[in-house]
C-alpha cells in the first residue's frame, strides 16, 4: 500500500516545529500584505467596495496582474473579502491601518517590513565583519513614529520631572520635532526651553512648530551636536532631556556627553534619560531594537540598566534614579541630579 504524502512529509521533517515555523510565516505574509496595501494606497482605496476595474484606476496600477495577486492573497489572508467581484476590507488590522489615530501601527508594520528587516539581511557577513547598514538617516521619522505607541509612558515620566509652575530652564538633547518641549511648556507656564538637534532639516522643522504652536518667544531650537555643545546651550538648566538618543553616542564617547550635560546644570538641576536597554527581562522590542542598533553605521547595542546607571555615576552625576517605564519591557527612565563632580 502506498504511503500517504502527507505520513511522508511529516516524517521528514520535525511536525511539531513545521506547524510553528507555517504559522510564523503566515504572519510574516500578513505584514507584507498589510505593507504593500498600505503603501500602494490599496487599503484607502478599499474604505468603499470596488472592482478590480475601479482599483486599477484609482491606484493608476500599470501593472493589473500585480494587483490581482496582492488581492488574492489579501482575501487568503482574511484582510480582505470579495463578493460579486467586488472587493472590500475584511480584517481588524487593514481596517485599523486606514484610521489616522493608528498612524503608530502602520509605522510598525512598515519598520519591521523594512528597516528592521535590513538588520537580519547579510547578518552573518556583518557578524563575520563585513559593512555594517547605513546610518538611521532618513528611517529617523519612521523611528519615530514607531515609538508614539510608548509616549503615554514617556509623557507621565517627563510631567513627573516638570512641575506644574515656577521659573524652569530646559534643555532638550535631540529634540526632534520639538513635542516634548511642547508638553514641557504646555504643563508650565513660566518654563522656558531650548532644542538641540543635529539635523538642519529637522531643525527647521521643530522652529516651524514652535511658531504654530504660539511658543516661539519660549521655545528656541538650535543646531548642535551634544559631543560639542554649541554656545547656545552653555546654560545653567534646571532640566535636561536626553531621550532615545544614548546608543547614538559610541559607549567610550557616552560618559564624556553625559559630564558635559551634568556640567549644565543649575543647583538642584536634573538630568532625565529614557532608553531601551538589553538584557534580563528586557522584551521583544527591546531585543530586536538591540539587533537593528548593532547593526548600523554610527549606532550601538541598547545599554543594560545597570551599564547606564554606572555611565550616570562616572560621569559625576549624583543620586541616580531608574525605573521601568513600560510594563513587561526594558524601556527605563532614568534621574541624575547635582553638579559634575569638581564643580
Amino acid at each position: 500500500m502506498a504511503r500517504s504524502p502527507l505520513l511522508s512529509v511529516l516524517r521528514s521533517q520535525d511536525p511539531l516545529a513545521m506547524a510553528g515555523i507555517f504559522r510564523d510565516w503566515k504572519s510574516l505574509l500578513r505584514l507584507h500584505f498589510l505593507h504593500a496595501a498600505f503603501e500602494s494606497g490599496l487599503l484607502h482605496a478599499l474604505e468603499a467596495p470596488r472592482t478590480t476595474a475601479e482599483l486599477e484606476e484609482a491606484l493608476d496600477a500599470r501593472r493589473p496582474e500585480l494587483l490581482q495577486a496582492l488581492l488574492d492573497l489579501g482575501v487568503t489572508l482574511g484582510e480582505l473579502s470579495c463578493s460579486g467581484g467586488r472587493y472590500a476590507l475584511r480584517g481588524r488590522r487593514a481596517r485599523a491601518l486606514c484610521e489616522a489615530r493608528n498612524d503608530a501601527l502602520a509605522a510598525m508594520v512598515e519598520a519591521n517590513v523594512t528597516y528592521y528587516n535590513e538588520a537580519y539581511r547579510n547578518f552573518a557577513a556583518r557578524l563575520r565583519g563585513g559593512p555594517l547598514n547605513e546610518g538611521v538617516g532618513s528611517q529617523g521619522p519612521l523611528v519615530a513614529r514607531v515609538s508614539k505607541i510608548s509616549e503615554p509612558y514617556v509623557e507621565r515620566f517627563l510631567d513627573h520631572q516638570v512641575p506644574r509652575r515656577g521659573p524652569l530652564r530646559v534643555l532638550d538633547v535631540g529634540c526632534g520635532s520639538g513635542l516634548h518641549l511642547r508638553r514641557v511648556l504646555e504643563r508650565n507656564g513660566e518654563a522656558t526651553a531650548l532644542g538641540l538637534e543635529v539635523d538642519p532639516a529637522v531643525v527647521l522643522q521643530a522652529r516651524e512648530n514652535a511658531d504654530a504652536w504660539g511658543l516661539g518667544g519660549r521655545l528656541r531650537v538650535a543646531q548642535g551636536d551634544a559631543r560639542a555643545l554649541p554656545d547656545a546651550a552653555a546654560g545653567p538648566f534646571d532640566l535636561v532631556l536626553l531621550f532615545s538618543v544614548v546608543y547614538y553616542f559610541q559607549v567610550p564617547e557616552r560618559v564624556a556627553v553625559l559630564r558635559a550635560l551634568g556640567e549644565r546644570l543649575a543647583p538642584g538641576g536634573v538630568l532625565a534619560v529614557t532608553t531601551s536597554c538589553r538584557g534580563p527581562g528586557a522584551g521583544t522590542f527591546e531585543a530586536n531594537l538591540s539587533v537593528a542598533t548593532t547593526s548600523m553605521e554610527g549606532l550601538t547595542a541598547l545599554p543594560t540598566p545597570a551599564e547606564m546607571e554606572t555611565q550616570l555615576r562616572e560621569a559625576g552625576i549624583g543620586a541616580v534614579r531608574s525605573e521601568r517605564l513600560v510594563p513587561d519591557s526594558r524601556y527605563m527612565g532614568l534621574t541624575a541630579s547635582g553638579h559634575a563632580a569638581g564643580r
